[in-house]
């Protein structure tokens, strides 16, 4: 993966890559002080932690028997959780490199996890369409949430802690009062099932995405704020940078794969791959220099890392 197109003031370069997992790279996530950045792989459920500095390898959580489908950080940095397709979801130590919390659930694989911003919740959404709201400290179910009809696939948090939006195949996305357990609205987003969400890191913006189009949505009514038409198909995640000035969108087998927008003028600002690259994952360290990208197709199991940068 190395060809790119940059405009409107948008530097991007690569500057590594990890052979991290033997088949296609699931999920992945930084720390919340950037100095790891986890892994999860198809078919495989190892968890690989590598070293921001250097990129190297420095331990991997043994536990999960399936793919890794989701993975979280608590906002503290503290707690990984992850989810798999071996229907369980483990909460680990990050401390010791042990497990905090292991939850076996009936046969549901989990598509989605996130913890609430003060870190106390535990969010996850399963292939049953049931969405838990788990309590961190008394290792408890707060909440089941039901109401989608399709598998879950994203969860966010607003900023402020006190809603949950929820994701899913049935193309609506549902927004929960996570005091109460309650829902409070739901919106048929799109047509086809949603594939990516991403909540704006400081204003009231919730981006989501189906198989050709993004919308972006006010997070507290879920009314449609605009929308972008990508004409190719197979949109399979979505992320905001961390200073809420970019949208960067994967695709599965799009030319090119990887897009990135400007939020303030809705300008597409560059490009990475070509139609032979298959992304199926991205993540911004939390500075919003680095890009990683998890990928399969013809070279399965790699972390891209590029550095995003404004030009001055």
């Amino acid at each position: 993966m190395g060809y790119t197109t940059m405009t409107a003031g948008l530097n991007i370069q690569h500057i590594g890559r990890i052979q991290s997992h033997s088949m296609s790279v699931e999920t992945l996530a930084f720390s919340p002080d950037g100095h790891y950045l986890v892994s999860g792989g198809q078919w495989e459920g190892d968890i690989h932690l590598w070293n921001t500095d250097s990129y190297h390898k420095q331990g991997t959580l043994y536990g999960h028997t399936s793919a890794v489908t989701a993975l979280a950080y608590s906002p503290n940095g503290a707690l990984l959780a992850s989810g798999s397709a071996d229907a369980t979801v483990r909460i680990w130590s990050v401390a010791t490199q042990r497990p905090y919390s292991i939850i076996a659930e009936h046969p549901p694989s989990f598509h989605a996890l996130v913890f609430s911003p003060t870190g106390d919740l535990l969010a996850w959404g399963s292939s049953d369409t049931s969405i838990t709201l788990w309590d961190v400290a008394t290792h408890q179910m707060q909440f089941s949430l039901t109401g989608h009809t399709g598998v879950i696939t994203s969860l966010v948090f607003t900023p402020d802690g006190k809603r949950l939006i929820s994701a899913g195949h049935d193309g609506t996305l549902r927004s929960w009062d996570v005091a109460t357990g309650a829902a409070i609205s739901v919106r048929t987003a799109h047509t086809e099932g949603i594939t990516g969400l991403a909540h704006h890191p400081y204003r009231p913006l919730v981006a989501s995405s189906s198989w050709e189009t993004i919308q972006i949505w006010d997070s507290t009514t879920l009314r449609e704020q605009t929308s972008w038409n990508d004409y190719d198909d197979s949109i399979v995640a979505l992320a905001f940078s961390p200073d809420g000035t970019l949208l960067v969108r994967a695709m599965y087998r799009g030319d090119p794969p990887i897009k990135i927008w400007d939020i303030a003028t809705s300008d597409e600002v560059a490009t990475i791959g070509d139609a032979n690259d298959y992304v199926a994952t991205l993540a911004f360290h939390p500075r919003g220099d680095i890009l990683a990208l998890g990928t399969g197709g013809r070279m399965p199991g790699m972390i891209e890392l590029w550095q995003v940068a404004m030009k001055v």
